[in-house]
Order: structure tokens, then sequence, then C-alpha cells
């Protein structure tokens, strides 16, 4: 059998962190919800896979971020400064 491992990636429309089975699939409860930060999801990963086999935890924060910038485009142009 194949061990499935969990990332934390950015969720979508917010600044918060997830936690995700790569794959999918879905969370126990306990690792459902948002985070605040890379550290706090870690934590709450370490918590919950103390006492069971070995996790690979998979950090997409920054690739999703990238991702999420290439969708938007280069934004709105600068606005030019008023004469007073």
């Amino acid at each position: 059998m194949a061990q499935r491992s969990l990332r934390i990636e950015n969720a979508p429309g917010t600044a918060l962190l997830q936690i995700a089975w790569n794959g999918g699939g879905e969370l126990p409860a306990a690792l459902q919800g948002m985070f605040t930060s890379t550290a706090e999801a870690q934590r709450v990963i370490d918590a919950w896979s103390a006492g069971r086999r070995e996790v690979e935890v998979e950090d997409r924060t920054k690739e999703t971020s990238e991702e999420t910038a290439e969708k938007r485009g280069p934004g709105r142009p600068r606005k030019e400064p008023q004469p007073i």
C-alpha cells in the first residue's frame, strides 16, 4: 500500500493556509481548518501524527502563490499623480 502524504497550501480566496492530502481525499477532523502560519499548521500535523506511522509533509504555499500571481496578470496600472 502506498503511503499518503500531507501538504500545507494556501486556502483559496484567503491569506490563510490549510492542510490537504496529496492526491485528494477527506481529512481527519483534527486536521481540518484554517491556519495563519506554516508553523502552526505543522504543529497540528505533528500532534495528529504522534504515535502514527511517518507522514510526509509538503509545503506548497510559495508554489501556489506564484500560480495565483500568474492567473491574476500584471495588475492595475499605476495612477499618475494629479497636479495640485
